[in-house]
């Protein structure tokens, strides 16, 4: 059996099952595979193999046994593609029973930011998993959040390195990004079309220019024509993508700015990337809008908040609030202290990244303002200057109530 071109094939999704006694069933292009439960080599003597390819999808809501009591073998190659159990899955053994059966894991890829973004924690991920609450990983039913998703780089880590994790909440202001995160979560094939007609026009230019061209016409078109959703998804992916270094900046008026970043062959539809992103999104809630959203969604047990707001600037004359039209202040800072109080008294683990810097009296700001939290100091790199000569490692806080 073959399915190609994004087929579907659901085998019961009120219990029914996948059940391949011998033969081999193969699935690529984007097709999508739900069964209620699957068995591989359950026919004496037989062998059957599967193979996912091409970021598909083979999804198990049941169990799914690579062995059983005739102790023939089932084999499974996943190669781009994303294979997802809800319960148990049983290799070369169920019980007493035993078999050579496999799974075979093949370039696959895995869950991460689909957008670069400025202030992205990618570099500081390893520093942000050291300082995670002790008990963290043992909570059966955790909930993580993050208020300021951005490009979501400790949201996918945690994501994928957590299972302890059964839901995740984030939100942020930005209506187009909140909307790139929502499609993928809900209709990847439509984003990854409009994805393939952009990249597909942009490669046959043959020049800098004619791609330079063609930059500033999709920049006219996101900035003043109304788009629909998927359309507006994808210019804003392709404008991340080609803008310098993967610059999000409007002007007072809302209005995208970046320049063209003279790139010849971006990465402008990654399929893989999508569909593992979409995978792994279907456990989160996804809002747009202020910080205080999140509240009336927290889980009713474990919560675990990771805060990274807009930084207060290091001095005057060197300042994040010039990427955004919404301006983020000392007003602002000090209300999100306040809010960090209430989640505080609602048992809510916080951690909140900031930069280390300093008032007009010279002493550290965020050290009064979060005087009853515990502050460490942690070196990170900025890549947000153009100027390479500014590109240094700089000192930033973590901020946490535990």
């Amino acid at each position: 059996m073959l399915l190609t071109d994004s087929s579907t094939l659901i085998c019961g999704r009120l219990g029914g099952g996948l059940y391949i006694a011998e033969g081999e069933l193969t699935v690529e292009k984007g097709s999508y595979v739900y069964a209620g439960s699957a068995v591989f080599g359950r026919k004496e003597g037989g062998t059957s193999v599967v193979n996912v390819t091409s970021g598909s999808l083979l999804e198990i809501d049941g169990q799914l046994i690579f062995c059983n009591e005739d102790k023939t073998a089932g084999h499974v190659t996943i190669d781009n593609a994303v294979l997802k159990t809800n319960k148990t899955t049983f290799v070369g053994y169920y019980g007493e029973y035993e078999s050579e059966s496999t799974i075979t894991l093949k370039n696959n890829a895995i869950a991460k930011p689909f957008v670069k973004w400025a202030g992205g924690k990618g570099s500081l991920i390893s520093q942000l998993i050291e300082n995670l609450p002790q008990d963290f990983a043992e909570q059966p039913n955790a909930t993580y959040i993050e208020p300021f998703v951005g490009g979501g780089a400790m949201l996918f880590y945690m994501l994928t390195h957590y299972p302890n994790i059964k839901r995740a909440i984030i939100n942020d202001v930005n209506e187009d990004l909140i909307n790139c995160y929502l499609l993928i979560k809900n209709n990847p094939e439509k984003l990854i079309a409009s994805l393939r007609e952009i990249k597909e026009e942009y490669y046959q230019l043959a020049t800098i220019e004619a791609k330079s061209q063609y930059y500033y016409l999709m920049r006219e078109k996101y900035n003043n024509e109304e788009l629909a959703k998927e359309k507006r998804a994808a210019c804003f992916m392709f404008l991340n993508k080609t803008c310098f270094n993967g610059l999000y900046r409007v002007n007072t008026s809302g209005k995208f700015n970046v320049p063209f970043g003279q790139y010849d062959y971006p990465n402008i539809c990654d399929e893989e990337l999508i569909m593992a992103d979409h995978m792994i999104l279907q456990k989160v809630d996804i809002y747009v809008g202020g910080y205080k959203n999140i509240t009336k969604h927290l889980g009713k047990r474990y919560n675990f908040v990771y805060i990274d707001p807009p930084y207060r600037p290091l001095s005057g004359s060197a300042c994040f609030i010039e990427y955004t039209h919404n301006i983020f202040d000392d007003t602002e800072q000090e209300k999100l202290k306040t809010y960090c109080d209430i989640l505080t008294q609602k048992g809510c683990k916080i951690m909140q990244s900031n930069s280390n810097s300093l008032d007009d009296n010279g002493e550290f700001y965020f050290a009064k303002l979060y005087n009853e939290y515990t502050i460490k100091q942690i070196l990170a790199h900025r890549f947000i200057n153009a100027h390479a000569g500014k590109r240094e490692k700089e000192t930033e806080l973590l901020i946490m109530n535990y």
